[in-house]
């Protein structure tokens, strides 16, 4: 990208008060919703809550 596009594009994001890509008001980002996944994660680490399913593959 070159770099006088670049720089308008930020001052377009600077003037929107946003940069682009950002994530605020997504629910999936929420503190409670992430808490839950850390806590899933930490769960499957120590082996917790974790189930092994058999692979399914297509058969032609």
């Amino acid at each position: 990208m070159r770099q006088e596009t670049r720089e308008a594009s930020l001052c377009q994001a600077k003037n929107k008060e946003k940069i682009s890509g950002e994530v605020s008001g997504n629910p999936f980002y929420s503190a409670e919703h992430i808490s839950v996944l850390e806590r899933r994660i930490a769960d499957m680490k120590a082996g917790k809550n974790a189930h092994v399913h058999e692979l399914i593959t297509e058969t032609e």
